[in-house]
């Protein structure tokens, strides 16, 4: 496993900008976000961080995975418009259920160097509590989970879907470059999910009383 550094901050936004950054945590954010916030900006919010993205990712095929929730949502890389789940205003139809999986455009990313990511969010009387992953970056078996401390503003400006390194709380580093065997499972991973394992080791860490015993009869291959 290797290190990379992440720098995030979460914006947010409305027909007329309002607010300040502020610190929350990402995705949980998004399970519970607060209605009467996003109905004094009009339903407008912004959320940006940076990634150091290494020096041998370039070249790869890069993938963006965010998941959808019951809102609008349009992801941007370097300023440059990725992909997006559902359609804002004045057409408005929530993105939940779609596929939030964004392959990355040749020239998106900076390879070894910080690389602002950007999701602008439209949210109309959304349902909550949902559970969410983290957006995530994945590359040729190696994933960056963005998950932990950003910053948000409520509001909207376009000028949000960029910014410059050294906006970003260097204090609010992401570090972790992780190795991925299963796509799915790690991409949808949530807070406090476990790696899942085989028939076999599932047996061997059952615990059971001394009177009892358990018998594997039917598996899947390991």
């Amino acid at each position: 496993m290797r290190t990379v550094f992440v720098f995030c901050l979460l914006l947010g936004a409305s027909a007329v900008v309002s607010g300040q950054w502020k610190e929350t945590g990402i995705p949980a954010f998004w399970k519970s976000p607060p209605a009467a916030e996003f109905r004094k900006s009009a339903g407008y919010a912004w959320f940006r961080c940076g990634v150091k993205i290494p020096a041998d990712w370039a070249g790869r095929q890069v993938m963006l995975f965010v998941e959808p929730v019951d809102d609008a949502r349009q992801t941007f890389v370097n300023g440059r418009q990725v992909g997006a789940t559902g359609t804002f205003p004045p057409r408005y139809r929530s993105g939940l259920g779609e596929s939030g999986r964004f392959k990355l455009p040749a020239g998106a990313l900076r390879p070894g160097e910080v690389n602002i990511v950007a999701v602008r969010v439209h949210s109309s009387g959304s349902r909550t509590n949902f559970s969410i992953a983290p957006p995530t970056f994945l590359a040729g078996g190696e994933g960056i989970r963005l998950e932990g401390q950003w910053q948000r503003r409520f509001g909207d400006d376009p000028a949000w879907a960029s910014a410059k390194a050294e906006e970003l709380p260097r204090e609010k580093l992401f570090s972790k470059i992780d190795q991925v065997k299963d796509t799915d499972s790690y991409l949808l991973r949530r807070k406090g999910d476990k790696e899942s394992v085989g028939p076999r080791e599932s047996l061997r860490r059952f615990e059971l009383p001394d009177d009892l015993r358990m018998e594997l009869v039917v598996a899947e291959p390991d």
